[in-house]
């Protein structure tokens, strides 16, 4: 058994939420779904979807999650639990008139579905205040090489960030300069697409580390 994407990669502690494994090979017969953390479980619901409780006491972190079907347990994927709330993307984001719109504060779910798929999200900020917004899709096992940008309500670009050799999620850090809708625009950064391309994009305007030493 092998699965190559699930959706969503999280959820947020003492919640439930429905999970799809997406991509894979040999999933015949799924039956059970499993983490390396025993306060995340799993019901099956029917095909390749589970239903996924994860526990109070479950620290946020990335754990393991595998299948278990006809052919045996798959490997791993990374699946992240979360402290903040979380939502899963409304496809039909492709332009800025239909951006979705995310409180600050929140994770999205979300996928870049096929080539040249774009999606925009909003929000409403204040004048001074920083929002930082972090993609996480390569350290998740996503394929998704994300490229961030952020707009004022007028379509000025405030700021822009890409995946870097493939090895470092794009992360905005930007002061507001006036109070106002802001608009998230979020691509793969050659505009590639498909089940493999999910990530997590954290829209927040708290503490950020960016380095520790030792």
């Amino acid at each position: 058994v092998r699965i190559y994407a699930i959706f969503p990669q999280g959820a947020q502690a003492r919640q439930s939420v429905d999970v799809s494994v997406t991509n894979g090979a040999d999933l015949d017969e799924l039956k059970a779904m499993s983490f390396s953390h025993p306060g995340i479980t799993a019901e099956h619901t029917s095909g390749n979807n589970f239903k996924v409780t994860v526990a109070p006491d479950v620290p946020a972190g990335v754990y393991d999650v595998r299948v278990h079907g006809l052919f045996g347990t798959s490997n791993p994927r990374c699946f992240v639990v979360g402290s903040r709330p979380e939502i899963v993307e409304t496809e039909g984001n492709n332009t800025r008139e239909q951006a979705q719109a995310v409180e600050v504060g929140t994770v999205i779910n979300a996928r870049s579905n096929s080539a040249a798929d774009v999606d925009f999200f909003k929000f409403t900020g204040a004048k001074g205040q920083r929002v930082l917004a972090e993609c996480s899709a390569i350290r998740i096992d996503s394929r998704f090489h994300g490229e961030l940008r952020l707009y004022s309500a007028t379509g000025r670009r405030l700021g822009r960030s890409i995946a870097l050799e493939r090895r470092f999620d794009p992360l905005l850090d930007v002061t507001l300069p006036e109070d106002g809708e802001y608009f998230i625009r979020v691509s793969d950064f050659v505009y590639a697409g498909s089940n493999d391309y999910g990530y997590r994009l954290t829209v927040h305007d708290g503490p950020h580390i960016d380095f520790v030493m030792p």
